[in-house]
């Protein structure tokens, strides 16, 4: 988790707005609404702002292709993860200097993957954290 909440800040920090999804929907131990509620806790802890803290949430089961916006309804494929991301997500400003050249002002799309597991031995770990921008 230390990792997580590192890169959690460093996003929280850089005002980027989070999108949630909940994985493994699918399993009988899944227990989506406290997840959901770690999830808020952790934000307040890192001192995300108000925008932030209203981020959506999809709950996903990636072994069977499955997202959804509700918990206990999963639709046939994974497009309510990115209808979220382009609803939710600002697209990069670009700035056209000429004709011929633009750049990019700023990326504001970061996307942060989490891998957590768990076994009978331990508590769920988190084994991957991975920051895309």
């Amino acid at each position: 988790m230390p990792q997580t909440r590192f890169v959690l800040k460093k996003a929280l920090e850089q005002n980027l707005k989070p999108v949630v999804v909940v994985n493994k929907i699918d399993k009988p131990s899944a227990r989506p609404e406290e997840v959901v509620d770690d999830v808020l806790e952790l934000f307040i802890e890192l001192d995300a702002n108000d925008e932030q803290l209203e981020f959506p949430v999809v709950y996903a089961s990636a072994m069977n292709g499955t997202a959804s916006l509700e918990p206990d309804q999963q639709d046939e494929n994974m497009q309510s993860i990115y209808d979220t991301i382009l609803d939710y997500v600002p697209a990069p400003v670009i700035i056209v200097t000429s004709r011929y050249s633009s750049r990019f002002h700023y990326w504001t799309t970061t996307i942060m993957l989490a891998v957590s597991e768990s076994d009978a031995y331990s508590a769920e770990r988190l084994t991957s954290v991975k920051l895309y921008r």
